[in-house]
């Protein structure tokens, strides 16, 4: 799996995969950790139009190594990607769309 989401071998041409489900709210690092100890989550990166879902089995593997130490917490107004590592930074978000799993949408801050 490429861990690189600035990369464009790591997009798909599947383009939004939430298009009828409802955002529940924001998420901090410790309420995704939650939602990871509690269920299996869909974890989604969403960049600009494109997005690409990491598969399930992998999304916990993803976000430990990778997406946690790149999400901000969800009440930071001003963020510069120049400021993460790798210059990649994540809003997180819970959406509900009816298939019985979380869904933790990860939206790239540019």
């Amino acid at each position: 799996m490429t861990i690189d989401p600035a990369s464009g071998d790591f997009w798909d041409k599947r383009g939004d995969l939430l298009p009828h489900a409802a955002e529940m709210g924001p998420l901090s690092k410790g309420d995704v950790d939650r939602l990871f100890r509690r269920e299996r989550v869909r974890l989604v990166i969403r960049d600009k139009n494109r997005a690409r879902e990491i598969d399930v089995d992998e999304s916990l593997q993803f976000w430990e190594a990778y997406a946690r130490n790149h999400t901000v917490k969800p009440d930071q107004t001003y963020i510069t990607a120049s400021s993460m590592s790798g210059e990649v930074a994540y809003r997180a978000s819970e959406w509900y769309d009816g298939r019985g799993a979380a869904v933790v949408l990860l939206e790239i801050i540019r």
